[in-house]
């Protein structure tokens, strides 16, 4: 019995990570279109992507608190 409580604990140690991932939205990859989101601004207003469709953008995605 005990080898069978190993082995089962192990079991749920290697597919917990396949688990996470599976929760996980797909990730986009280079030449996808990209997924539409929103952010508050610092003037505080939300911003979405698709606001600027159609047009030329460039996200900086940064740690920086303003």
């Amino acid at each position: 019995m005990k080898r069978f409580n190993m082995f089962a604990a192990a079991i749920a140690l290697i597919s917990m990570p396949m688990l996470q991932a599976a929760n996980q939205p797909a990730a986009v990859k280079v030449g996808d279109k990209a997924p539409d989101f929103t952010l508050t601004s610092t003037d505080h207003k939300q911003v979405s992507l698709s606001d600027y469709a159609g047009k030329q953008l460039i996200l900086v995605f940064s740690r920086a608190h303003w």
